[in-house]
């Protein structure tokens, strides 16, 4: 009988090719386009971020933006908008009733609706619904995304020439709702629209290195629980309303309170060319973690950081080749 025996080359290459989008994935956004095509014409002033010089804050920052009385966000077309989005990037939570995580600050118990039925059942029951990617399905949104982060880049070439993993989220949920304790791989921009609600962010700092390996490999929420130590390195809360944002970087834990009206947000999420790479880095040391071998911070040696991105290139590729022809493994 011949089997294939997998070297710990071969067991890399399996863990990296789950979940990980290709070097240029659906949701890229070109930037450097808009720039030698629309010179002056960029939308500019959509968020404001003169306090911050020079670059991307590395700490959740608060902003301001002019979005809230946006075409697209009056009530009647955030409906037909909805309406377009299949079930499976609707993500509903009953926040009366925990969910998989329990404990303080957990995600709630998940239910299987449309974004619509979730709108209607709001009138009577305390939800909170994430409508992800909802640029895939609605043209207004994704032009609406291209011109924020085409507004950011104006302000922080660092965005230049193109972003990944980005799209639109729209978060409607019910007064007094919460948005469960979670870190995420991506940077955002969540943008307050209708009603009030209170953000309680953490520093990436927050974080360990295991934890932040296991996020950037799985996307998974459940990846950062909440800790009761990590009240003690809390930022102070940012208080949102129409008009107002917090920028939450990569790998900076959130949690978030309503008042008592229903709330309207949007959120932009990205990754930028160096946060793709951090995040490949973290998804390499994750593997030879598992592997038992020893793992270095990310960042703290660049020339390795750079050895492990072209590491994880390398492997997607010889995967890719492995499921078309049989090169590695042996027989026995």
């Amino acid at each position: 009988m011949v089997r294939s025996r997998k070297t710990p080359r071969d067991l890399l290459a399996s863990w990296l090719g789950r979940g990980f989008a290709p070097t240029r994935p659906i949701d890229t956004f070109d930037l450097a386009a808009d720039e030698a095509s629309s010179l002056g014409q960029r939308p500019r002033g959509l968020l404001d971020l003169a306090a911050w010089e020079g670059a991307l804050p590395h700490e959740p920052s608060p902003f301001r933006h002019i979005l809230a009385d946006h075409p697209l966000l009056h009530a009647d077309r955030i409906r037909e908008a909805l309406a377009r989005v299949p079930d499976d990037c609707v993500d509903v939570r009953a926040v009366d009733e925990d969910g998989p995580d329990g404990g303080s600050y957990g995600r709630k118990k998940r239910l299987a609706m449309s974004a619509s039925d979730a709108i209607r059942a709001m009138e009577h029951k305390r939800l909170w619904m994430n409508v992800q990617k909802l640029h895939r399905f609605d043209e207004g949104f994704k032009s609406l995304v291209h011109d924020v982060l085409r507004s950011v880049a104006s302000t922080f070439p660092e965005l230049v020439p193109e972003v990944y993993a980005a799209g639109a989220y729209l978060i409607v949920s019910s007064g007094r709702a919460g948005c469960h304790f979670h870190a995420d791989p991506d940077l955002n921009f969540l943008m307050q629209i209708r009603g009030k609600k209170r953000v309680f962010m953490w520093s990436p700092r927050a974080l360990d290195e295991p934890t932040k390996e296991v996020l950037a490999a799985t996307g998974d929420h459940g990846a950062v629980p909440y800790k009761p130590e990590y009240e003690g390195v809390a930022l102070p809360p940012v208080d949102l309303e129409p008009g107002h944002g917090a920028f939450i970087p990569l790998f900076a834990p959130h949690r978030v309170e309503n008042d008592d009206e229903p709330c309207v947000s949007l959120s932009v999420g990205f990754v930028p060319r160096h946060a793709m790479i951090r995040l490949r880095v973290h998804e390499v040391n994750h593997a030879l973690r598992k592997l038992g071998l020893p793992v270095s911070r990310s960042g703290e040696k660049p020339a390795l950081d750079g050895i492990l991105h072209g590491l994880h290139l390398g492997l997607r590729l010889a995967r890719r080749m492995r499921d078309r022809v049989p090169i590695f493994g042996g027989a026995s």
